[in-house]
């Protein structure tokens, strides 16, 4: 999930990021391990002085899908760089994972530009200009 970072920040701007997987009972098993189905990622920077915090959905189900369907043949995973990728609510990110992203959930970019469309946080990013910075 890299893809929404990548080319975001040309100058010395510096950023951290943190991610993780969310965890479901429904995440199946492949090679006698438990795989999640989605992946959470927030992007942070100081902009203007002011803490900045991005949220991503990456949803990974189809590739499972498309692996379990083979388990038999699975040999790794070619088609990794194609997770469907959305922008999330850093509040729905706690929600989706039982955690707490404090200063995060309040500097969310998209809920400080009042961006919890609907077509926003269901259709997956196709080019930087899909996120709210």
């Amino acid at each position: 999930m890299v893809s929404p970072v990548r080319g975001r920040h040309r100058s010395k701007q510096q950023i951290s990021v943190l991610s993780g997987p969310v965890f479901g009972a429904d995440d199946p098993t492949l090679l006698e391990t438990l795989i999640p189905q989605a992946f959470w990622k927030i992007v942070c920077r100081v902009q203007d002085g002011k803490l900045r915090a991005t949220g991503f959905l990456a949803s990974q189900s189809q590739l499972l899908t498309m692996a379990l369907a083979r388990a038999e043949a699975f040999t790794g995973w070619p088609d990794l760089g194609r997770a469907a990728v959305y922008q999330k609510a850093i509040a729905e990110l706690e929600t989706l994972t039982g955690l707490s992203f404090g200063s995060m959930r309040r500097a969310d970019t998209l809920a400080l530009a009042g961006g919890n469309a609907p077509e926003r946080l269901t259709a997956p990013i196709a080019s930087l200009a899909d996120i709210c910075w």
